[in-house]
């Protein structure tokens, strides 16, 4: 008689699946704010010479607020963390950084039409540029690992590169990946550092409450979905903005 396979049990906690969603909905959130909520109620107050709200879009601002800044807030550090994950289990990190920066330049102009209201705009770049220079980053102080001062000169240098191209995160992203790379052996003081980083944006520690519980596990693999969301959802937002409010 067949005898089922037994499958294994996941261990508790978030796989890196899960972070990958919760950060996905938390950066959704985020921009639904920043690209609809925002025009509907910041546009008519500057064109408003008193520079009063109405009660409806009193609320809406208000609404802005949750989504931006506490609950978009904990995206990008899900997203440093589920990099440097990555970056010590990737086989291939040239093909990983290909990908960063290939997708970096897809997104460029879905991210100047979505916060810019531009084609192009070179003022502010996405934030794939930044991931992209901190994966470059890691790779270059594991490289110089020996060196007790030359493997903190890579981030450093990407640092001084994202704040010249203005990339998202700018030096902050660099310094919250390099932070959390280095203390990945131990999630309390992971956590403990990564907080410090993010003290400029107090709500992003809020992540950390995921963080802390994931279990080490891939979980369901999601990888160009992840990548091909960045740029199609900032579309789909850009449209709907226009649709509703006729604002590009």
């Amino acid at each position: 008689m067949h005898t089922p396979t037994v499958q294994p049990k996941s261990s508790p906690g978030f796989t890196g699946a899960h972070l990958k969603l919760i950060a996905v909905f938390a950066m959704l959130l985020d921009h639904i704010g920043a690209v609809i909520l925002e025009p509907s109620c910041l546009i008519p107050m500057l064109q408003n010479t008193s520079g009063s709200l109405s009660s409806a879009q009193l609320i809406i601002y208000n609404a802005d607020m949750v989504l931006r800044s506490f609950i978009g807030r904990a995206a990008f550090p899900i997203f440093a963390f589920l990099l440097t994950e990555g970056f010590v289990h990737t086989r291939s990190r040239a093909r990983y950084l290909g990908r960063l920066l290939i997708f970096a330049f897809v997104s460029e102009i879905p991210f100047d039409l979505a916060l810019r209201g531009k084609l192009l705009d070179f003022s502010y770049q996405n934030v794939f540029f930044t991931l992209a220079a901190a994966f470059a980053a890691l790779t270059a102080m594991e490289y110089f690992s020996k060196h007790r001062i030359l493997r903190f000169l890579p981030p450093v240098l990407a640092g001084v590169l994202c704040i010249l191209l203005r990339t998202d995160y700018s030096w902050m992203g660099i310094l919250t990946v390099t932070v959390l790379y280095i203390f990945r052996q131990n999630r309390l003081r992971q956590t403990i550092a990564g907080c410090i980083t993010l003290l400029w944006e107090p709500t992003a520690c809020l992540a950390f409450l995921f963080i802390y519980r994931y279990n080490g596990e891939r979980g369901r693999t999601m990888k160009y979905a992840f990548y091909l969301f960045y740029p199609v959802h900032l579309l789909v937002l850009t449209l709907l903005r226009v649709l509703i409010f006729g604002i590009l």
